[in-house]
């Protein structure tokens, strides 16, 4: 879903799991971008919200 968000693409690949998430692993190189003013932090709440949304629905559809 990351990869939705254009300002995110030049961190995701450069992030210490294939697997991240970018909310909770340590060495994101997306929540360092956040850090670092290079990303919005409303952009990134955003991108958490509806991750958590759709991560809640994905729970529940079974």
């Amino acid at each position: 879903m990351a990869k939705y968000f254009i300002d995110f693409r030049d961190y995701i690949d450069k992030c210490d799991f294939l697997d991240c998430t970018h909310i909770k692993e340590e060495k994101c190189r997306v929540k360092e971008a956040v850090l670092n003013g290079n990303i919005e932090n409303a952009r990134y709440e955003n991108y958490i919200k509806i991750y958590d949304e759709l991560k809640d629905k994905e729970e529940h559809k079974w």
